[in-house]
């Protein structure tokens, strides 16, 4: 009886060792990879005064679809981790200081809004970092990335100067886990 009850703990030992590692198996088959995805948003300041400034905006879409490597892993996404935001400036037609600036990320499918983050005083030149942001609260955001849904990024405020043409890019640099198994 005593070798029974032996054999019993043995076996069942064995089947929880044999399950309990099926996962820790899965997880050899994750792949983790960077990606940046980014979006230029076009903006121009305007002719008419805004309390001694000028008024600017401008939007664009930022289609995480657009990336070849989360194309193919889409099905398999198991996490989404956003390292930095990045907002510079691309190009400039004259030399100008934002006098204030609004940067919104909603998320595109729902119109709930993602991220914001402010920034003022900032002389503008091509190359021009105007936010660098690498400890938001993420959370939202990765979840509308991993929901699949694109991201509608907006930026507004103004300038000192009137009629510049301005490019910025905005940068959202990530971390991505898959499992194509």
């Amino acid at each position: 009886m005593n070798k029974l009850k032996f054999l019993s703990v043995v076996i069942f030992g064995a089947l929880l060792v044999t399950f309990s590692s099926c996962d820790k198996v899965k997880d050899l088959g994750d792949v983790t990879f960077d990606a940046s995805l980014s979006s230029d948003i076009s903006a121009t300041s305007s002719g008419e005064t805004r309390a001694e400034n000028y008024a600017f905006g401008g939007s664009a879409i930022i289609d995480p679809t657009a990336d070849e490597n989360i194309n193919k892993y889409w099905d398999n996404l198991k996490s989404w981790s956003i390292q930095k935001v990045t907002l510079k400036v691309k190009t400039i037609s004259q030399d100008a200081t934002m006098t204030e600036g609004h940067l919104v990320v909603k998320d595109n499918n729902t119109d709930d809004t993602l991220f914001t983050a402010d920034a003022t005083g900032f002389p503008l030149t091509a190359g021009t970092v105007i936010l660098e942001v690498t400890n938001g609260d993420w959370a939202s955001t990765e979840a509308a990335l991993l929901a699949q849904h694109s991201l509608f990024v907006s930026i507004d405020g103004a300038l000192d100067q009137p009629n510049v043409d301005v490019t910025f890019e905005v940068v959202v640099d990530s971390k991505i886990t898959a499992n194509p198994l």
